[in-house]
């Protein structure tokens, strides 16, 4: 499936963006001093590769399925539609709950 692997071509870019956010999280809350980034680095790396629909960067992961899309299907990739290429089930649900039946 074309999420699957845009998720799997963002996945370090991901950890990337968990990384310096938690990071910028820590200068402006003063906790900078006592931060392990060896740690964060690990804890970026389990929960992206554990929850990757959590933690994936959105922006990049939208970049990745336009690209991906074009290649594969020479024409734009429509975000505001359903389609089965990035569907994603638990998404679906929320969007199902939140919409009652219309997404």
């Amino acid at each position: 499936m074309l999420i699957n692997s845009a998720r799997a071509l963002v996945r370090d870019k991901s950890i990337e963006k968990y990384v310096n956010g938690r990071i910028g999280i820590a200068r402006k809350t003063g906790a900078y001093a006592r931060l392990n980034h060896g740690s964060l680095a690990v804890e970026a790396a389990e929960n992206v590769g554990a929850n990757p629909d959590r933690y994936c960067h959105g922006k990049t992961l939208v970049g990745a399925l336009r690209k991906g899309y074009r290649d594969q299907y020479n024409s734009e990739l429509r975000i505001d539609l359903p389609s089965p290429h990035v569907f994603v089930q638990s998404l679906g649900d929320v969007a199902t709950r939140a919409f009652r039946g219309n997404a």
